[in-house]
């Protein structure tokens, strides 16, 4: 989600905020074909869960020949 809104002539105030997750399944196995020197059989499985949750504003403005753009972003990240 973004707003954007115009401060004057050549000011632009920004403000959102965005919500970022991925889910992330791995498995990996393992069956001996023969013999018994071989080792016993697995089942290995990683399920992972990862969000960002962030706010960010930013604040345009004319300095000069120059255009600034100072902001801030505030940021929560989760990884199970």
């Amino acid at each position: 989600i973004d707003y954007e809104r115009r401060l004057g002539e050549d000011n632009l105030l920004t403000l959102g905020t965005s919500f970022d997750t991925m889910n992330q399944d791995i498995e990996i196995a393992s069956e001996a074909l023969t013999g018994s020197a071989t080792p016993p059989d697995f089942l290995s499985r990683l399920d992972g869960n990862q969000q960002t949750l962030a706010g960010y504003g930013t604040l345009q403005f004319k300095l000069g020949d120059w255009t600034l753009q100072p902001g801030l972003r505030v940021e929560n990240y989760r990884r199970e």
